[in-house]
């Protein structure tokens, strides 16, 4: 049996989900363009956040198929990745070079920012159809209306995001976030479990992102919590980008070979490129073991101050202050 919706919940939702439905409408138009790449970053974020609200909270946008909702988001999405993607790569390949002082490294790099460039051009028309995709859907001006109509009808009736069962909504979404994070923490006792630490690293954005929805109920109780969680999200994320560059190099290495020695028929012509490729598969490696050491460190220091058990506190203290509270409304 379907629980029934709360209006004060749904208040919280409406207003989370027309705030980054607006934000991601402004920002679309900029995709287009291959001049700023923050604009793709930036219309990934808003719709990463988007379908983190519909994920929290989908049931209480009851018969406006938040489901489709979400599988359009992920779509778009979707053809935003490679692009967003390859232009992180570029923009640290480029900043590589601007450094690189080391006559024999730059062969190789060059060759591979000619690809990733080459990559990028190629995928432009993607994303360009990604884009008028949604942007023909109408979804996400639908989602602006239907959000900014449901929190005008909701204050009419009282609703609050101060109410006790938005507290108590809350700190169960965020305590489910927390276990499924805390669920996978073992994997930070083996340094080669990739896959893992991409769980992880997902994880860990859910959480954050769970906490930023339900952060007004709290009163500044989740600044800290937030920001910790931000700073576990990066690590992961560094070690997982890392782990994306050691695999592409090592593909771009073999590729490479492959391409001259189909050419040439020899397999000397790639040797100048060898060393460059080599200093950057050595430089990630380093890197990788770098951030998955302070990442290891960090998270056993928060062991040891408590700081799962102080979020765990705050979201208990704020369901017993909501049953509280709505058992004295009760007459209870």
């Amino acid at each position: 049996m379907t629980k029934p919706v709360d209006q004060h919940v749904r208040l919280l939702a409406a207003r989370y989900i027309g705030k980054q439905a607006k934000g991601l409408s402004m920002r679309m138009s900029g995709v287009r363009e291959v001049k700023d790449p923050e604009c793709v970053h930036q219309s990934r974020v808003a719709a990463r956040r988007l379908r983190a609200g519909l994920k929290t909270f989908g049931r209480h946008f009851p018969g406006h198929g938040a489901g489709k909702w979400d599988k359009t988001l992920q779509k778009f999405m979707q053809g935003l990745g490679p692009a967003r993607d390859l232009d992180v790569q570029i923009a640290f390949v480029r900043e590589r070079l601007d450094d690189l002082h080391q006559k024999t490294y730059r062969p190789g790099v060059q060759r591979l920012l000619l690809r990733l460039d080459q990559q990028r051009r190629s995928i432009q028309p993607a994303v360009i159809e990604a884009v008028d995709a949604l942007a023909a859907n109408g979804l996400v001006e639908r989602m602006a209306v239907e959000a900014e109509n449901a929190c005008s009808k909701l204050r009419k009736r009282k609703a609050t995001v101060k109410a006790p069962s938005v507290r108590t909504e809350a700190s169960r979404q965020i305590a489910r976030r927390v276990g499924k994070l805390l669920a996978i923490e073992s994997c930070l006792a083996e340094p080669l479990a990739v896959e893992r630490h991409h769980q992880m690293r997902i994880a860990a954005k859910r959480l954050r992102y769970t906490m930023e929805i339900c952060k007004p109920v709290y009163h500044g109780g989740l600044k800290e919590p937030i920001r910790t969680v931000k700073e576990i999200q990066t690590l992961l994320g560094e070690v997982h980008d890392c782990d994306v560059w050691i695999s592409l190099l090592e593909t771009f290495r073999e590729d490479e070979q492959r391409r001259t020695r189909e050419y040439f028929d020899d397999d000397k012509p790639f040797n100048p490129l060898r060393p460059g490729i080599e200093y950057l598969l050595k430089d990630r490696r380093r890197s990788r073991q770098r951030r998955f050491e302070e990442l290891r460190r960090l998270w056993v220091r928060l062991k040891e101050e408590g700081f799962w058990q102080r979020l765990t506190d705050v979201l208990e203290s704020q369901k017993d202050s909501a049953v509280t509270k709505d058992k004295n409304a009760d007459g209870g």
